[in-house]
């Protein structure tokens, strides 16, 4: 019985990996997977693009009018005509970029060497390690962080250092792991070829390795930059909240006021701001890759 229920089991394995091998063999343009992107679709559009859609109508309305509806630009306008907000978004972009930073300094080395690490048990602990923090809640961690700074260091806390490296501390696994994966799957002989032609390990690390990874940076860059500006949490307790980002402005707005329809300009406003940032990292990779093509050619 024993024997038979694994062959069943082996049988059922084979025909199904055998199926995926079929469909993956099949075009994209002749509609063959519709249906496996169809859930997808419908669930993004569900969450992701129908509240856009009501938050940047929304961002029009005005509240104050006595008609039923009346579209308005005054939202915008006092977005851009009050100085604390958008001292605020530029202090908030300030604190990402240098959160970013921070996280690359200190991520790109740990990501190369556990990329070069020989022993897979070491690897796979220190990958752990890594991981670890991103399993708890993430308001645990930063109360975690509070507690130890204010040991340590208590006068850190209230200023914008103790925000960045709270910020750092939080998301840095998000940078470490797209460049380990990058550099895990890197094509070393390239490496070795430099070398043999008697290339030093700095230069062929600086024209060699860190060119090959950008695109890892840039994952990791977006998936710091972007949280670290509207981060609610970290801001508010190694802060203090004697400092607000635009994620507290954004919570005030929504949470503790009635101001839904300036909340969301302001929300718009920062999702066009973010996407702006996205776009301009994205040509600044592409252009100094098409800089490194180039170079090689020569």
């Amino acid at each position: 019985m024993q024997k038979k229920y694994s062959s069943k089991v082996n049988n059922f394995f084979t025909s199904t990996r055998k199926y995926i091998y079929k469909i993956k063999e099949k075009n994209f343009k002749t509609g063959d997977f519709f249906f496996l992107v169809l859930p997808w679709l419908l669930l993004a559009s569900l969450l992701i693009v129908f509240p856009l859609i009501l938050l940047f109508f929304y961002s029009f309305f005005d509240v104050t009018s006595s008609s039923f509806i009346s579209l308005t630009m005054n939202n915008y306008g006092d977005f851009f005509s009050t100085f604390n907000m958008m001292q605020v978004l530029f202090t908030s972009l300030l604190v990402g970029i240098f959160t970013t930073m921070a996280s690359l300094i200190f991520g790109y080395p740990i990501a190369y060497y556990l990329s070069n690490l020989k022993n897979k048990h070491k690897k796979s602990t220190f990958l752990i390690l890594i991981t670890m923090p991103i399993w708890i809640n993430m308001l645990i961690r930063v109360l975690a962080t509070q507690v130890i700074v204010q040991w340590i260091a208590p006068q850190i806390i209230g200023t914008y250092f103790g925000v960045i490296l709270g910020m750092t501390y939080t998301f840095i696994p998000f940078m470490i792991l797209p460049i380990y994966n990058s550099l895990n799957k890197r094509d070393r002989d390239l490496e070795k070829a430099s070398k043999d032609l008697g290339a030093s390990s700095m230069y062929t690390f600086w024209k060699i390795t860190l060119p090959n990874s950008l695109n890892a940076i840039y994952s990791g860059s977006i998936m710091v930059l972007l949280p670290s500006m509207t981060s609610i949490t970290v801001t508010r307790y190694m802060s203090g909240g004697s400092i607000n980002n635009i994620g507290n402005i954004l919570e005030n707005l929504f949470v503790n006021s009635t101001s839904y329809t300036y909340g969301a300009a302001v929300a718009i406003i920062t999702l066009i701001f973010m996407s702006v940032i996205i776009i301009v990292l994205r040509l600044m990779t592409k252009q100094k890759r098409a800089k490194k093509k180039e170079g090689s050619n020569e």
